[in-house]
């Protein structure tokens, strides 16, 4: 099993001690507390896994170490969007592991406010309320959840630029030397998270970011209207930009965010190579389409789905 570990601003549930999904909170961890490292045990599978705490005063030991311990396969730094649970997130984990061989190190942050049972409520029907009013209610919740993961996104801006500084000092100069380069990839509202991150001109995201090989922003939730002011800011020359036209997690978004049904996010604006050297962008609206690919979740994409939207990011990834 490839490698699939864990840096998150999750508030920690009681003494740390737990191992399944129940270890790390859907809420912020406090201000003045460090960010954590849990690994998932390597007997696990996608279905049955449990998670190890490493001891905060190890965190730093740990990630040269994990660097130092090939196994031959490359690694993908993950930063998941919006509503994800832990458990979520690790479902996205295992299964990039398994479809591109690939070792996985994940930002897990709060972008969900509830779990399992809170979720299931609200889909119960409240006394005297009609069918258009509980579609309505749904709806309200939905966007209710998409406002407080921006809002969670928007907090979460150092701890992310720390964890890119963990990772920048502890574990990308002590990979082996048959370790590749890693790669990144933000997923959905994770690129409104590097976005906010970028924005805030506190932090060098051009150094934190220039030891990756390829930064890819996959079905980007974030506006499409001058992403290349703060995309240069990362001064990286090795930028690559999904889009599907059709994705219909992005056309609510599009309701949400500017109220009105034409496409403005990142993730579905088709924009021309020709913009920018740096930055490539490709449009798989017709992939997905033949394929039948899961819309907002490309990236998931299985080879006898769909060979040639498999071997793109396969290309990215490895």
């Amino acid at each position: 099993m490839n490698r699939i570990v864990l840096i998150t601003n999750r508030a920690i549930r009681g003494n740390g001690t737990r191992k399944g999904q129940t270890l790390l909170k859907n809420v912020l961890k406090k201000a003045n507390e460090p960010l954590r490292i849990a690994e998932v045990n390597p007997r696990s599978t996608k279905k049955h896994w449990q998670l190890g705490l490493v001891a905060e005063e190890k965190n730093s030991q740990f990630l040269k170490e994990l660097a130092q311990e090939s196994n031959g396969n490359g690694w993908l730094v993950f930063v998941h969007g919006n509503n994800q649970t832990s458990a979520k997130n690790l479902a996205k984990c295992f299964k990039l592991a398994e479809l591109y061989n690939v070792n996985v190190l994940a930002f897990s942050w709060p972008s969900v406010h509830y779990g399992k049972i809170k979720s299931w409520l609200q889909f119960l029907p409240t006394s005297g309320v009609t069918p258009v009013g509980y579609v309505g209610k749904l709806l309200l919740g939905k966007i209710k959840q998409y406002k407080k993961a921006q809002k969670v996104a928007r907090q979460s801006t150092h701890d992310f630029a720390a964890s890119l500084q963990f990772i920048k000092e502890n574990f990308i100069p002590n990979l082996s030397e048959d370790e590749s380069v890693p790669n990144i990839v933000f997923h959905s509202m994770g690129n409104y998270l590097l976005k906010e991150t970028t924005d805030t001109t506190k932090y060098d995201m051009a150094g934190l970011l220039e030891g990756f090989n390829r930064i890819v922003l996959h079905q980007a939730d974030c506006k499409n209207q001058n992403h290349q002011q703060w995309l240069k800011l990362l001064a990286h020359n090795n930028v690559h930009i999904t889009c599907n036209r059709k994705d219909k997690a992005l056309m609510l978004s599009d309701y949400v965010n500017h109220l009105k049904g034409r496409n403005s996010r990142l993730g579905n604006v088709v924009n021309e190579n020709n913009l920018t050297e740096s930055i490539n962008y490709q449009d798989w609206t017709s992939a997905h389409r033949k394929s039948a690919s899961r819309g907002h979740a490309l990236f998931l994409t299985k080879a006898a789905r769909s060979p040639e939207l498999h071997g793109y990011f396969e290309q990215l990834f490895s």
